[in-house]
């Protein structure tokens, strides 16, 4: 059967004790051990796939070619922008030069965004150009989008 609780007897029965924060603390150990048990689970691997046998479509990426003139370089020396090789005009705009598809543009805009970073200005041009870049800019400056936005 069941028992009652004696409220003068049990601390639990008024509903203020210590015992709620041992049931949290239960809860926390138990998940703490799940996540043990899951870092060293082993798992299937992946399927290998034969990319020789896969009818991609094909992929080409018009680069950019870069321009190096006088607003560049002056826009660069204002924002204390550095680059290098400096041969590249940073992108002031998303509707400049085609800088991204139709689609993507129209998918930028909506997202609010109305002009580049500072560090999405030049990364694209760099990008965009075909080459590496190594970037380092605070956090919040943009860096991800600058990486991902070209592919």
């Amino acid at each position: 059967g069941s028992k009652k609780k004696n409220a003068k007897s049990d601390p639990s029965a008024d509903g203020n004790s210590d015992n709620d924060d041992d049931d949290e603390f239960d809860n926390l150990q138990k998940v703490r051990e799940r996540q043990q048990e899951m870092l060293h689970q082993e798992i299937d691997p992946l399927e290998r796939v034969n990319h020789k046998s896969i009818a991609y479509d094909p992929f080409r990426r018009k680069f950019r070619s870069p321009r190096d003139t006088p607003s560049g370089r002056a826009w660069r020396v204002e924002h204390d922008v550095v680059c290098d090789p400096s041969g590249f005009d940073p992108v002031l705009g998303f509707g400049e030069d085609d800088v991204f598809p139709e689609e993507l543009a129209r998918a930028v805009a909506k997202a609010g965004y109305d002009a580049p970073t500072l560090v999405q200005s030049q990364t694209l041009s760099v990008a965009l150009g075909g080459r590496d870049a190594l970037i380092t800019a605070a956090t919040g400056s943009g860096k991800t989008l600058a990486y991902i936005w070209p592919m």
